[in-house]
């Protein structure tokens, strides 16, 4: 006799990048402190040139998260450092992203749609 199990799984994965321009996704080392990102929230680099959270004033925008990044598993992030992403996606700090962070986002060469 042959028992199978059947599974359902449902992904609730965001889509951030906007096919409109080819995209730039880097694999790049996260920080030690970082527990998590979402996909959409905009990061920066550290001294190590590791990604951590922009806050949304100091620093530069190093790129968008392209996808949910679940720690301590995964220590590398996929992050779009160039290319045109939906703007309803996009986070700082858990907020929607404001006009100002967006012209900021565009001077990183990433668009919002």
């Amino acid at each position: 006799m042959t028992s199978f199990v059947i599974q359902r799984n449902t992904l609730n994965e965001k889509q951030v990048i906007d096919r409109a321009h080819p995209p730039v996704v880097r694999a790049v080392a996260v920080a030690s402190s970082v527990t998590g990102f979402s996909g959409g929230e905009l990061v920066t680099l550290n001294a190590d040139r590791e990604v951590t959270a922009w806050n949304g004033t100091a620093g530069t925008v190093f790129g968008v998260v392209s996808e949910k990044l679940d720690r301590p598993r995964e220590t590398l992030a996929r992050v779009l450092v160039h290319g045109t992403v939906f703007k309803k996606e996009l986070t700082v700090n858990g907020k929607p992203i404001s006009d100002a962070q967006l012209a900021e986002l565009g001077q990183s060469g990433i668009w919002a749609n």
